[in-house]
């Protein structure tokens, strides 16, 4: 889980066109259409995570909200301020690469809204696990926001502005902020072990991406084809205990090397994970407890994922004197049952990286796809289509 996460609107500017991170940073990733933004787009330094909840009865209203989001992530995500009454502290920044992404929880159809036929069967609530300690404060929600900027006040002022516009509507119900190195070209970074991350993704655009990512025509809900999950895991990591252990014994606990990220296997960090290979002294090279292993697809009837992680810092913990730092686990699937709530099982019982681990906080959204210039996020499902 863990190692394998066009125009400037007015008012974007850039200082060096030049520059990879330049680039990244005037990108303005399209919203209408297709699919919504942040999650095949490449993988920005900031992200913005926030739960909701509806706070009306009314599903007119829930619709009305969303249409206005939908008007305002347009705008955002073009460079531009909101309204007259946007807060105004990205003024004169570049657009910073900025996408938002909305998702619908398993409340928004517990039956306030008329919207428990219509909830996809897959759209049911992560289970909890042994060694799990979630909080229910900083978890699920009736919708959520993605945020993800090249620079963290956009990514914070996108947010801001949705929850101005919702007014009493929805009410924000938790928010984190997450931070990666930036992946202008789509490459694997590091996460906070500090062993490359995302190596096992499939290729974005590829077919495996698709089947690993898009929901299907076949789906049981006609209103998110082309949309997707985002199953959410907020992973505190007790880095103080992983730092004091050997590379070598890191190594045997992911099932990778840490420098290369090549599977203990051999080859390189593209190379195919071998199960089956043994070392010279006749054990498995990549130890029947290891991550690796046991995320493979080879051991989960094929279930494959796409990461799009992020690393968190809230600072100290007082009571034991360490940091309260780790993962968001991002992961997008075309149906969570068969994909990834059998590899969150499987970790769950013999994962020996869980003795460093702690699941905090979790959560799971139906994605719709992106609404077209004459329609608005989550259209078909409200509008009863």
């Amino acid at each position: 889980m863990l190692a394998g996460a066009s125009a400037l609107g007015a008012g974007a500017i850039v200082t060096d066109g030049g520059s990879a991170s330049a680039r990244a940073t005037a990108r303005v990733a399209p919203f209408y259409g297709g699919h919504q933004a942040g999650i095949a787009t490449p993988r920005p330094g900031n992200v913005v995570l926030a739960g909701c909840d509806l706070r009306t009865p009314n599903r007119g209203r829930v619709g009305a909200l969303l249409r206005t989001w939908t008007s305002a992530i347009a705008t955002l995500t073009a460079g531009r301020p909101t309204d007259p009454a946007d807060s105004g502290e990205t003024t004169g920044q570049p657009v910073a690469g900025l996408t938002v992404t909305i998702g619908f929880g398993p409340s928004l159809f517990d039956g306030r809204f008329g919207l428990a036929a219509r909830r996809p069967a897959a759209l049911t609530p992560l289970p909890t696990l042994s060694g799990d300690a979630i909080d229910e404060r900083s978890s699920g929600g009736d919708l959520v926001i993605q945020a993800c900027a090249e620079e963290l006040v956009v990514a914070t002022h996108a947010v801001r502005q949705l929850l101005r516009l919702a007014g009493t509507t929805a009410g924000l119900r938790w928010l984190i902020t997450g931070f990666a190195p930036s992946t202008a070209n789509g490459e694997p970074t590091r996460n906070p072990l500090g062993f490359i991350d995302g190596t096992a993704n499939p290729a974005v655009g590829s077919n495996a991406f698709a089947t690993t990512v898009w929901v299907p025509p076949v789906s049981d809900q006609r209103w998110l084809v082309n949309g997707t999950f985002l199953c959410f895991r907020r992973i505190r990591i007790d880095l103080a205990a992983w730092d004091a252990l050997s590379v070598a014994d890191q190594q045997v606990v992911i099932g990778r090397e840490k420098r290369s990220g090549a599977p203990l296997s051999g080859g390189s960090l593209k190379s195919p994970v071998n199960l089956s290979a043994h070392t010279p002294t006749g054990a498995l090279a990549i130890p029947p407890d290891s991550h690796v292993r046991l995320a493979a697809p080879q051991e989960n009837r094929g279930a494959t994922l796409f990461r799009r992680s992020f690393a968190y810092e809230r600072g100290a913990d007082p009571p034991h004197g360490k940091l309260d730092a780790g993962l968001l686990f991002l992961t997008w699937v075309a149906n969570p049952a068969i994909q990834f709530v059998p590899i969150l099982t499987a970790l769950n019982s013999h994962d020996r990286l869980g003795q460093f681990t702690t699941h905090t906080a979790s959560g799971i959204w139906a994605v719709p796809p992106a609404p077209s210039r004459y329609s608005w996020l989550g259209e078909e499902l409200l509008s009863g289509r």
